[in-house]
């Protein structure tokens, strides 16, 4: 935790609203990813000077008034901010740009979620948690079904994923789910397992660390490459998968790859010309997509005229 300090100002980024409140004064954005980003971007045109700090900034990326710097280390009471590598600069404001915890206010001691019935296991590892600072929700099957109470879900918890094809797979298996478990004449089409089978692929999730398999807890919900193949599972789950499916899911990832490459160009807080490029998905066709136009060749042509 890097401590305050009643010389200089500190907030978090869900706190943020107009840049034009920052006009001339000297920001440090710790973090460097989606909030970090956008905030140094739009600071940077009224800001006297930003400083955007996260991990494997180099100052070959700086521009103008905008300086990239490694982890912010303290924050003295004297406002002065200091860095990893030995650096330090007084700043006016300080902003947490470092994510945000789930929260679920309407689930507390009177909703009777259940807790472990099973001799031998510990209950912390069966009751629902929402712990501050941990990113983690539990116990949850495949990250979105209350592993006690499969019909209560959570859709849309997992980061760092394209969300609108992800999300809509997660209704889709919990609506087919749901229809199973109504209908006795369709309970054998759910392939959810039961529930001893769900608290444990449950607890295991929530120690496992995510889909690069890190331990840390924070880093539960976090997806990344491995979208792709929980797209799929939601997709066979909701008994959608095919080979159209298939393609559908192998073009989404080619389209993210592609837009992730023009992305690593952009350093935070640059400006994000990747999000202009346009893409055509070919349908009927076995899948695959064509660049319509690059945002980052637009802004390089644009560049090149401007200094001719």
């Amino acid at each position: 935790n890097v401590p305050s300090s009643n010389k200089v100002q500190t907030m978090h980024s869900m706190e943020y609203n107009d840049p034009n409140d920052f006009r001339d004064q000297t920001v440090v954005c710790i973090g460097g990813r989606a909030s970090g980003s956008d905030l140094a971007r739009e600071l940077s045109q009224t800001a006297k000077r930003v400083y955007v700090s996260y991990s494997g900034a180099t100052k070959e990326d700086d521009s103008d008034n905008l300086s990239h710097v490694p982890h912010t280390t303290a924050v003295n009471q004297d406002g002065t901010i200091e860095f990893e590598d030995g650096s330090s600069v007084q700043a006016d404001v300080v902003i947490y740009c470092t994510g945000y915890d789930y929260q679920f206010p309407f689930l507390n001691g009177q909703s009777q979620l259940p807790r472990n019935e099973n001799e031998g296991e510990e209950e912390n590892d069966f009751r629902f948690s929402v712990q501050p600072g941990e990113r983690r929700v539990k116990p949850l099957y495949k990250h979105f079904l209350h592993a006690g109470i499969p019909n209560l879900s959570f859709p849309g918890l997992q980061h760092s994923v394209v969300p609108f094809p992800y999300v809509e797979l997660q209704a889709e298996a919990w609506a087919h789910e749901l229809f199973a478990w109504s209908s006795s004449s369709s309970k054998s089409s759910s392939s959810v397992p039961d529930r001893a089978a769900r608290y444990q692929a449950a607890a295991m999730d929530a120690t496992l660390g995510g889909a690069k398999q890190t331990g840390r807890i924070q880093d539960t919900h976090y997806l990344g490459g491995g979208q792709w193949d929980y797209c799929r599972d939601m997709a066979k789950m909701a008994q959608l998968y095919n080979s159209d499916m298939e393609d559908f899911i192998r073009t989404n990832q080619a389209i993210y790859e592609h837009s992730g490459q023009e992305r690593a160009s952009s350093p935070p807080g640059s400006e994000d010309n990747y999000r202009e490029t346009r893409y055509k998905r070919n349908y009927g066709t076995g899948g695959g997509f064509e660049v319509l136009s690059s945002g980052i060749s637009s802004a390089v042509e644009s560049s090149a005229s401007s200094s001719s």
